[in-house]
């Protein structure tokens, strides 16, 4: 969190997130304490009670309760993740600059562009729509998400987790190409061709 701090990930997301509701006050605080009890191992809105056990109050300060960070993710929209999304990539440009987490970005960056099947058994959750799958080597369609993931690795870095500076999750599957117009790519790329889902080029440093 001292690196999170230091990214000054408080103000990047009290600059970009906005919920006009009460519930929605302070999110720079919410957000921070989210990520926290990420960092500590939890995965649900309970877990994130772990940032208030047993010493942790030395550590972190006004925390907040796992119900009242639920009820502002319940908050959100589609907009708003947007907006977090903003916000995450400029704490990954931070991030940066201050780590090894992308080194090597000055002479050479691989972009990998690709899309994915998150089944959904519900048929009342937003954003859920039939995509194309492999299942046993047969094409079938399946209900769930069907985000466009985009992913940043370096030559010196390749022994590491690539990073995630952009999701998109497209309205229908049909609209990947679409959606992809969302990310920013240089006029050409290496290769000489705009990206499309599933490519993956090197983008030489400009």
């Amino acid at each position: 969190m001292r690196l999170a701090e230091s990214c000054d990930l408080p103000g990047i997301v009290a600059e970009k997130v906005h919920l006009p509701t009460s519930i929605g006050s302070n999110p720079a605080g919410k957000i921070s304490a989210i990520v926290a009890g990420m960092l500590a191992g939890a995965d649900s809105f309970d877990d994130l009670n772990v940032i208030r056990h047993g010493g942790m109050a030395s550590m972190f300060a006004g925390v907040y309760a796992p119900s009242t960070l639920g009820s502002f993710l319940r908050e959100f929209t589609h907009g708003h993740v947007r907006q977090v999304q903003s916000a995450g990539r400029e704490v990954l440009v931070q991030l940066a600059s201050r780590t090894t987490v992308l080194a090597g970005a000055d002479q050479v960056t691989f972009v990998d562009v690709d899309s994915m099947l998150r089944r959904c058994y519900g048929k009342k959750k937003q954003g859920v729509a039939f995509g194309h799958a492999k299942v046993g080597g047969y094409d079938v369609r399946l209900r769930g998400y069907n985000p466009l993931i985009a992913t940043l690795s370096t030559l010196q870095a390749a022994l590491d987790a690539p990073a995630a500076p952009g999701r998109v999750l497209p309205r229908q599957p049909q609209h990947q190409s679409a959606e992809l117009r969302r990310y920013r790519w240089p006029p050409r790329c290496a290769v000489g061709i705009r990206p499309r889902a599933g490519d993956q080029v090197a983008m030489p440093a400009q």
